[in-house]
């Protein structure tokens, strides 16, 4: 300990010394950080898609029930994992494409559709905002479209072109 009392002695006394410390220390904590971030990115997309499978599975059972849709829905699995991340494309990062957002949202037709692009949305992390959690489709929208007129032209006006029950 009176080794360590040492080193901590030498650089206190010189205040250059100092501001190098805590400019080492920052600069170890957003390493420490950064590499964090990218180790959940490359492990945490899966997980949180493997845990929400099963919930998002139990949601699109229930809407099918009480739609009685016992087709399913309007498009494939793989559809919908494209669509889901045609949204995430458009949403992540600094800006929005709007346009992207509503092409998909005219392909929703019904409730099962709905359900079925949430579950293959899952929980995403946001590459442009390091300090957020993952978060679903439905989060995702409500963040990105602000304005009232924007999730009345961009979501709400296309669902409402199908049997889609879903507003923001």
């Amino acid at each position: 300990m009176a080794k360590f009392e040492g080193i901590i002695d030498k650089y206190t006394s010189d205040p250059k010394k100092a501001v190098s410390l805590i400019i080492i220390a920052l600069a170890v904590v957003l390493i420490v950080y950064l590499a964090l971030k990218i180790l959940k990115g490359a492990t945490g997309g899966l997980l949180n898609r493997i845990s929400n499978t099963i919930s998002s599975n139990e949601n699109i059972d229930a809407v099918d029930r009480r739609t009685n849709n016992d087709a399913g829905g309007t498009w494939t699995d793989q559809e919908y994992e494209q669509m889901a991340d045609r949204l995430y494309a458009a949403m992540n990062g600094p800006t929005t494409d709007e346009d992207a957002v509503a092409a998909v949202m005219k392909k929703i037709k019904n409730d099962s559709d709905w359900a079925r692009l949430v579950a293959a949305f899952g929980l995403r992390d946001s590459s442009w905002n390091w300090f957020d959690t993952p978060h679903g489709l439905e989060q995702w929208i409500v963040e990105d479209f602000s304005s009232r007129d924007d999730i009345e032209k961009y979501i709400n006006g296309p669902l409402s072109q199908g049997e889609c029950t879903t507003r923001f």
